[in-house]
């Protein structure tokens, strides 16, 4: 821990050249929210900043968004919800904090992303086309509140990496 930030080691450095910092805040609402969901998947927004050196990002905040339904299997959130989070959050924070990608929870089984969630970012990836940060962050929270990182580029799932 550095201060307040989980320091994630990722082994990946030519695909993924960044440090990993997550805010222990964004970490406690993702196990806030898979506590209060129980056997249903839940899921939300990350946000943060990349630092001067463009060396390190941190994950500063986690958001919650509802699903559209509720599933033990799986999360679809609302992606026009999720919109507006997002630029209200870009706005209040005068453009300092972005957003980086998705969390969501496997809480019947361990946090590996499925096929359909590597999917997922990489759609989410190729829709935000974003010269800023072009990756898509996933954090997953599974059984026994196990956490996963999975990153992606337009180009495909870079990393895969059990961070607790």
């Amino acid at each position: 821990m550095i201060d307040q930030y989980l320091y994630v080691e990722l082994m990946n450095k030519q695909s993924f050249p960044y440090a990993l910092c997550i805010q222990k805040s964004a970490l406690d609402k993702i196990e806030e929210e898979y506590s209060h969901a129980r056997y249903w998947e839940t899921g939300g927004v990350l946000f943060g900043k990349i630092s001067r050196n463009r060396k390190t990002i941190f994950i500063d905040k986690a958001e919650s968004i509802k699903g559209k339904k509720l599933f033990s299997l799986a999360y679809i959130r609302d992606g026009k919800r999720a919109q507006k989070i997002i630029d209200s959050l870009w706005q209040e924070t005068q453009g300092e904090l972005n957003y980086l990608g998705e969390w969501h929870t496997h809480p019947n089984i361990p946090p590996t992303p499925s096929q359909r969630d590597k999917l997922t970012i990489l759609e989410l990836t190729a829709e935000k086309k974003s010269n800023y940060f072009p990756y898509t962050i996933l954090l997953i929270m599974g059984k026994d509140k196990r956490l996963t990182v999975t990153i992606s580029t337009e180009k495909g799932v870079i990393e895969c990496t059990p961070i607790l």
